[in-house]
């Protein structure tokens, strides 16, 4: 099987705790790209690993749901292999790797929140009154059938998944995939596929601490060293300080199309949507000192000269960050994203989980032992 659904299989799991949002997600595991037993330097038999305890053995209690060691599992490997992807070898498990948390602790712990994300999804999606459809869950199994079809039948499928995740059963993997649509489902009935149904109000007073700022700008690039550029400006600016009309957003477009040197205009019309850092810091600096619907004087930046035109957060607009990596989400989309994170949170804390004594007992050193070759 191609590593692809593996790592298709991974990427679902961590669906909400990577999702780009919250404080959640700027410690969280990447997605495993190298499997650690198939690194040159460490081999660890993780079929030895999972007889530890016997699959169904609770781990962690959590209202009427629980979490079986054939399931935190599936999570730790995922995990170990996202650990030796971002950090390559590492001595022994008890090494530190974020302040006092040792490398087995933050396997230990993403794994947990991993599975617990997934029982708080089953708990708040029932106490919202959402499920998937017959149909859903009918193209789910048929999505199965499918991929054992194509790999030789469901015992080499389930042989592979073992082999490449440490999906031990076709039910652990079915109840991965449902929860995972589940998860999906459930983010869109509460708020649209993309956040559309979370208000501007509510978008706005998530964000409001990331210190997000739009604005529009004329841009005369440097290039002489006679400040030919400064006087362009200059012009622009008195043209813009003379404008007496009622549309003041058209005729600074206006300008902008006839004189802006700006690459990026073409694709970002309505204006660029940033935080500190996103860029040069003197056009930052600028533009956070002006009230939404004006405009500043000549800002020097290591551009060029500009003229900033600070316009109210369109929520829909993908700020330059996430454009920059690739990433399609809109502003809007990304607090809804946390405000779902928030209510996971929430729901986990009704379950009110507890570890059972067999979860206590994990030692993940003697467990996961380290083979150097």
């Amino acid at each position: 099987m191609k590593r692809k659904l593996a790592i298709l299989l991974f990427t679902i799991m961590l669906t909400v705790t990577s999702a780009g949002c919250g404080e959640a997600a700027e410690n969280s595991l990447p997605t495993a790209q190298v499997a650690w037993e198939n690194s040159p330097s460490y081999r660890i038999d993780f079929d030895a690993a999972f007889t530890a305890f016997s699959p169904d053995t609770v781990m962690i209690n959590a209202g009427d749901y629980v979490v079986t060691w054939a399931e935190l599992f599936f999570y730790i490997r995922g995990n170990i292999n996202a650990l030796f992807s971002s950090f390559g070898e590492i001595g022994e498990w008890s090494e530190a790797l974020y302040g006092n948390v040792s490398f087995a602790e933050t396997v230990l712990n993403f794994a947990v929140e991993s599975a617990l994300t997934y029982k708080a999804v089953e708990y708040g999606a029932k106490l919202s009154g959402i499920s998937l459809s017959q149909e859903v869950l009918d193209s789910l199994r048929e999505d199965f059938e499918d991929m054992a079809s194509n790999h030789g039948g469901e015992e080499e499928l389930l042989r592979l998944l073992w082999e490449e995740d440490g999906c031990y059963s076709r039910e652990l993997f079915e109840y991965l995939v449902r929860t995972g649509s589940l998860t999906g489902f459930t983010f869109s009935e509460l708020f649209g596929d993309n956040g559309e149904k979370l208000s501007d109000a509510d978008a706005s007073a998530l964000t409001e601490k990331d210190g997000y700022i739009m604005a529009k700008h004329i841009l005369r690039l440097k290039k002489n060293s006679d400040n030919a550029e400064l006087e362009e400006t200059e012009e622009i600016l008195r043209q813009l300080n003379a404008y007496g009309g009622g549309d003041f957003d058209a005729f600074f477009d206006t300008l902008s199309q006839a004189h802006s040197e700006d690459s990026g205009l073409t694709s970002y019309p309505n204006g660029y949507l940033y935080q500190n850092g996103d860029v040069d810091q003197a056009f930052y600096e600028a533009s956070a000192a002006l009230d939404i619907g004006t405009y500043s004087e000549i800002v020097e930046s290591s551009y060029g000269y500009h003229i900033i035109y600070r316009v109210q957060i369109d929520f829909d607009q993908i700020p330059v960050a996430f454009s920059m990596r690739g990433d399609s989400t809109t502003l809007r989309h990304f607090a809804a994203l946390g405000m779902f994170e928030r209510i996971l949170a929430s729901w986990l804390d009704e379950l009110a989980p507890q570890n059972t004594d067999e979860f206590d007992s994990i030692d993940m050193a003697a467990i996961f032992l380290l083979h150097d070759d």
